[in-house]
């Protein structure tokens, strides 16, 4: 599924250059609340941004973000909900999710996050891709670019265009599709306009009344 991230990335921005942690997340087995490629961001004074789970698993990771900018080290979680005795996170789909946390920095370009932004604002369709990094790696070793959509059509992103990972070069690399948020012309005030005009911001649409 598509990401929107412009409306998570405004947040963000202002502050980016604090100490900031992104998690990822990379893989799904059975069913969970969110698809491989949703992110989250966690700031240490405790505030976040996105969700990765229905409310299951966030107090966790915030715990674990505080690790990953103490240590700067790059954490491989895995959440395991198969097991039905086992009540420690209640994720409530059932499934197995694994989920990268990396701190954002300078000596990583905050994982080209900035970038990304830049691309979705004017307009931009393409794929945030970094690589997967081993558990304890520094932060550095992760590394993150936006590849913008091709004209000529050989690199296109719809909107059922999944989150991929890929080898190359003996690294794992986690391609995810990116759309810049979808606009709406609203042509007229009627009383069947009001109410569309409301309800857009809530489903990532940019309206525009005239």
């Amino acid at each position: 599924m598509v990401q929107h991230l412009v409306d998570l990335l405004d947040a963000w921005l202002p502050t980016y250059q604090e100490d900031w942690v992104i998690a990822v997340l990379t893989q799904v087995q059975g069913s969970s609340y969110r698809k491989p490629g949703a992110i989250m961001l966690f700031h240490p004074m405790g505030k976040s941004l996105g969700m990765l789970s229905g409310g299951c698993l966030e107090a966790d990771l915030r715990r674990h973000a505080q690790r990953a900018i103490q240590t700067q080290q790059v954490l491989q979680l895995t959440y395991d909900a198969t097991d039905e005795s086992d009540t420690s996170y209640q994720l409530g789909c059932g499934g197995i999710v694994n989920i990268m946390m990396v701190s954002l920095n300078k000596a990583n370009n905050y994982l080209g996050l900035v970038n990304v932004h830049d691309a979705l604002m004017r307009g931009d369709s393409g794929f945030y891709q970094l690589n997967i990094a081993d558990d304890g790696a520094p932060s550095h070793a992760v590394s993150g670019k936006f590849i913008q959509q091709n004209q000529d059509g050989q690199i296109t992103v719809t909107l059922n265009t999944k989150t991929q990972k890929v080898i190359e070069q003996d690294k794992t690399l986690l391609t995810i599709p990116l759309r810049p948020p979808v606009h709406i012309g609203i042509f007229g005030g009627g009383l069947d306009a009001k109410p569309i005009a409301q309800m857009a911001p809530s489903h990532g649409l940019e309206n525009h009344c005239f």
